[in-house]
């Protein structure tokens, strides 16, 4: 039990501080790039997507579900454990969608383009609690 929590309370550092890509480590995508991954991922017709523009949107894609099952799992974990550490995103579960979370992400995007400069694992994070924040 106590390996399990563990690893959930990890995963989310995992995920917003691990490599993203074959990039060195010590780079890291922005906002910017993020936002044009995610816009890629609203295209209608795949097939007019050259292979990059369909990699960037599964990444976009990918990363997001994963980061949004981190916070379903959080959100589970803080029930069962009477409150302690609590989930700064609260995901209306099993409701919201994948489409749902780029949609969440690009608006915040858009709405804040001071903050493009950003790593996009923080900016995503930060779109999240700005959209599902949890009530305390």
């Amino acid at each position: 039990m106590r390996m399990r929590l563990i690893a959930i309370l990890v995963l989310p550092c995992a995920l917003f501080l691990g490599p993203t890509s074959g990039k060195a480590q010590t780079a890291t995508f922005t906002g910017n790039e993020f936002r044009a991954w995610c816009q890629q991922a609203l295209v209608q017709d795949a097939s007019q997507q050259t292979k990059k523009e369909a990699l960037e949107a599964t990444h976009c894609l990918g990363y997001l579900s994963g980061a949004g099952d981190v916070f379903k799992l959080w959100q589970k974990s803080t029930l069962e454990h009477g409150g302690g550490n609590p989930s700064p995103v609260c995901l209306p579960t099993p409701s919201v969608k994948v489409d749902d979370l780029v949609h969440v992400v690009l608006k915040f995007l858009n709405d804040h383009p001071n903050r493009l400069h950003e790593a996009y694992p923080s900016l995503v994070l930060a779109a999240f609690s700005d959209a599902y924040p949890c009530k305390r």
